[in-house]
């Protein structure tokens, strides 16, 4: 866990608290109430909504390749590597 140390200003909190990813969810946890007991939330730390790349509903997209994949839509590797073996077969 780092803490930093930045320059007095009357406007802004004067650290930050930031728990390294391989922290535990309770030493996260704790830094955000450390955040929040120094005053940084809204000075120094900002929380936002995650952001999703290319949002879906995955429930509904699972739904969609299951269908997919019944329907025989969906190359599989297995259908591939029988393919393979089939044409390797009959080219011999």
């Amino acid at each position: 866990m780092a803490i930093g140390r930045g320059r007095p200003d009357a406007t802004q909190a004067l650290s930050l608290v930031i728990p390294a990813s391989l922290h535990s969810p309770a030493i996260h946890a704790l830094a955000h109430a450390m955040n929040a007991t120094l005053g940084n939330v809204g000075k120094t730390v900002f929380y936002t909504d995650p952001v999703e790349a290319n949002p879906v509903d995955q429930t509904q997209s699972l739904r969609e390749l299951v269908q997919d994949i019944d329907a025989g839509q969906v190359e599989t590797a297995r259908d591939r590597l029988a393919a393979i073996r089939l044409t390797t077969l009959l080219s011999t």
